[in-house]
C-alpha cells in the first residue's frame, strides 16, 4: 500500500513539474522530483530484493554470529532485566555474518519473527547498530518496536512477525538486539529477515 501511494505522489508531481505549478500556485523543481523518485527507487528495492531468514549461528565465534541457512534453526534468546527496563544486548551480527552474498556493500533489516515468549504483555524490541548498543544508543543508532506476548500460543503473539525499521547499513557492521517488558525478567526468542544491496 504504501509504495502504491508513493508511486501516485511522484506521478502527481512529475505530472505537475510537466504543467510547472501545483495546486497552490507552488513551482517544483527538478530537483524535488529526483528526490522523490529516488526515495521511490530505494523503496522498490526493499520491497523487492533478496531476503534472507537468519537464525542463530549454532557455535558462535567472536566475529560470527548468525547463519543464513537457517539449518539448524537456533534461535537468538532475549531477557528483559528484572527492574522492566532493557535486558543485556544480544549481538546478532557480527563481522563476518554479511555480506550474505559475495559483492553486496550495503544490508538492512526487513522483519522479526517471535518464536517463543514467556509472558502475555507487551515488549519492546530494540535494534542496535555499532561497536556496541551502548555505543549505537548514544549517537541514535537503534530502531525500536513491539510485541504483545501470548505465552500459551506464540503464534498468536500481536505481531507475531514484527517490522524492523532502519537504515541501509555497511555490511560489517555489529548489530544487537534487546527486550524490556512491564513484568520485567520476561524472555522473548527470535529470528529475523535482512535483504542486502549492491
Amino acid at each position: 500500500m504504501k509504495r502504491i501511494i508513493l508511486l501516485f505522489i511522484c506521478i502527481a508531481l512529475i505530472s505537475t513539474y510537466v504543467v510547472g505549478e501545483g495546486a497552490v500556485g507552488y513551482t517544483y523543481s527538478k530537483t524535488e522530483i529526483d528526490s522523490i523518485l529516488a526515495l521511490s527507487n530505494i523503496t522498490e528495492a526493499h520491497q523487492h530484493h533478496q531476503e534472507f531468514v537468519l537464525s542463530k549461528y549454532h557455535t558462535q565465534t567472536s566475529t560470527n554470529k548468525a547463519d543464513t541457512s537457517a539449518s539448524k534453526f537456533y534461535t537468538f534468546d532475549l531477557t528483559a532485566a528484572a527492574d522492566s527496563t532493557l535486558g543485556t544486548a544480544v549481538q546478532i551480527l557480527g563481522t563476518d555474518d554479511t555480506p550474505f552474498i559475495a559483492g553486496h556493500t550495503t544490508f538492512d533489516f526487513d522483519k522479526g519473527k517471535v518464536i517463543a515468549v514467556n509472558s502475555n504483555v507487551v515488549y519492546i524490541v530494540r535494534i542496535s547498530w555499532g561497536a556496541s548498543a551502548a555505543a549505537g544508543q548514544a549517537v541514535g543508532n537503534y530502531t525500536d518496536t513491539w510485541v504483545h506476548g501470548d505465552a500459551s500460543n506464540p503464534q498468536l503473539s500481536n505481531p507475531t512477525t514484527f517490522d524492523i525499521s532502519m537504515p541501509r547499513l555497511p555490511v560489517d557492521t555489529l548489530v544487537w538486539a534487546q527486550i524490556s517488558n512491564p513484568a520485567g525478567g520476561q524472555t522473548m526468542s527470535f529470528l529475523f529477515e535482512a535483504h542486502e544491496y549492491d
